[in-house]
């Protein structure tokens, strides 16, 4: 089942529901239209496709224990100060 729907008027493409990026990131959704000449009909069809841009909508966890860092004062700006591995 597409989540998306055409308006059959304005021909406007929306969704359906909500989308969630983690679940399927990209679709391809193939349109055809035609037209309703009386001698002669012509359509046409187009796949476009839709990329879901990411929604920071789940909390971040940290799966690792607490960590003790100490940072030296002779630092330089830009220098790392801890890689989590």
């Amino acid at each position: 089942m597409t989540p998306f729907i055409i308006d059959p008027i304005s021909g406007t493409l929306s969704t359906k529901f909500n989308l969630d990026r983690e679940s399927i990131d990209t679709y391809t959704v193939t349109i055809a239209a035609r037209d309703n000449g009386r001698l002669v009909q012509r359509s046409t069809t187009v796949n476009v496709t839709i990329f879901i841009g990411d929604v920071n909508d789940n909390k971040p966890t940290i799966i690792n224990a607490p960590v003790d860092i100490y940072v030296r004062d002779s630092l330089k700006q830009g220098q790392n100060v801890y890689t989590n591995t």
